[in-house]
């Protein structure tokens, strides 16, 4: 059996995984604060899950694979930065070797869950497929040939951190006009506050996403106004990725995904109309059918992957 664990900036979701791909067993715990109770969560979740298995399934543990919101180097062992716990330049790989005996592989979130797709979900067997997370920010996750695509260095396609405009806020990153400050859940929340503002409009309700897309296909117009400007630039960041990928197939995933045939009709009718070459084939667009454990067994399918080579 494989552990996959996929590290949130909130929970540690982990699990294991069957020799036929089917995760048999998954939980979550708090993340933690710091970096050591992170580390010592990390560990303990290891090795509870490999008592599990021998216990309950009668197996040994293969090895380890990690998901992380951050950059990791090509080796699979290293983060390099993950903002969201506050990591720069650690070992990871090392430290839980160290600690648990087992090897341990770490790759990008967004990595994963796009892997997870290619195996068992909306990517399946296509050669070239994209994994767009809109949530927090803009995760992308890109499978070429069977594999997930890191680059040369292993920050290939940071597309949430890619310049398509001039932004009335910063990004997390620094830089302003990124995509993930216009196609996000963040994004969105953050502009339909805006026009509160500017309009000086009272509103009865809690923000959140998931409220503005309910609202918006009601009718209300603040709502409304700002959904269309969320699909303009997510449509245009899209194209982009056409333009330069040209994959088969692009799918969302991520809190904003659950809109459904609302947001999917304007986004894929603003993609066409924007396409470099009218009428041309192009990717289809569609949703992530992993679920959420997606992380987790994305995870376990990178160890499965990395042992067997």
């Amino acid at each position: 059996m494989i552990i996959g664990i996929d590290v949130g900036g909130t929970n540690i979701k982990s699990g294991l995984l069957d020799s036929n791909n089917n995760l048999v067993f998954d939980q979550s715990r708090p993340t933690g604060t710091t970096m050591d109770q992170i580390l010592n969560n990390l560990e303990e979740i290891v090795i509870e899950l490999k008592n599990r298995a021998e216990t309950n399934f009668g197996s040994t543990i293969s090895g380890v694979g990690i998901g992380v919101p951050g950059v990791v180097n090509k080796g699979l062992d290293h983060v390099f930065k993950c903002t969201n716990l506050g990591w720069n330049d650690i070992p990871l790989g090392k430290i839980l070797k160290d600690r648990t005996g087992f090897d341990v592989f770490i790759d990008n979130d967004a990595n994963l869950a796009a892997l997870a797709e290619y195996y068992i979900g909306s990517l399946k067997d296509k050669e070239t497929g994209v994994l767009l997370t809109l949530g927090t920010g803009v995760g992308c996750g890109v499978i070429i040939n069977g594999k997930p695509y890191r680059g040369g260095n292993g920050l290939g396609l940071e597309i949430g951190h890619m310049v398509i405009g001039e932004n009335f806020y910063n990004c997390s990153c620094g830089k302003n006009g990124c995509f993930e400050t216009y196609a996000s859940a963040t994004a969105i929340v953050k502009h339909f506050q805006k026009l509160v503002d500017d309009e000086n409009v009272k509103i009865d309700f809690e923000i959140s996403s998931k409220e503005i897309f309910e609202r918006a296909q009601k009718g209300e117009e603040l709502p409304l106004k700002a959904v269309e400007r969320y699909t303009d630039y997510l449509a245009l960041g899209i194209v982009n990725v056409i333009n330069v990928l040209d994959p088969e197939v692009i799918s969302l995933g991520g809190g904003v995904s659950a809109s459904g045939d609302f947001l999917m009709d304007k986004l894929t009718k603003k993609v066409t109309k924007n396409l470099f070459v009218e009428g041309f084939p192009s990717a289809v667009i569609n949703y992530a059918s992993a679920g959420n454990k997606a992380g987790v067994i994305g995870a376990a399918l990178l160890a499965k992957e990395e042992i067997s080579k």
